[in-house]
């Protein structure tokens, strides 16, 4: 399927989080992977952002797909269940499966909402 328009204004949130949660662990001088792994979570969904502009094809993916492959061919992957649960986390997990709903998809699908402590945003 391909989307005429990407609306990417709720990606903005996610990369602000992510940037700001690379930034408290570089100020509590931990080991550096911490932040690091803050910034390439930050670094993905900038791509994401980025993908329309730039003219390349955004791919959603689950994560038997190697990814490799899709930066091999100039691809932006979006790795569904991951960025997804980021996403819901962020967002709220209401309003992540209101959007879903809205798109056709039923919420039996995930089983997010099972975990403890999910039925309500962080």
């Amino acid at each position: 399927m391909k989307a005429k328009t990407i609306d990417t204004t709720k990606l903005d949130k996610v990369v602000q989080v992510m940037e700001g949660l690379a930034e408290r662990r570089r100020a509590q001088r931990g080991p550096k992977a911490g932040s690091m792994y803050y910034d390439l979570i930050a670094d993905c969904f900038r791509r994401v952002q980025r993908a329309g502009e730039e003219g390349k094809y955004l791919v959603g993916h689950t994560i038997f797909v190697p990814t490799e492959f899709l930066f091999a061919m100039d691809i932006v992957p979006f790795y569904l269940e991951g960025m997804c649960e980021i996403m819901a986390r962020v967002h709220g997990i209401e309003e992540a499966f209101s959007a879903a709903k809205a798109g056709g998809f039923a919420s039996e699908i995930c089983s997010g909402p099972g975990y403890p402590g999910m039925a309500t945003s962080p």
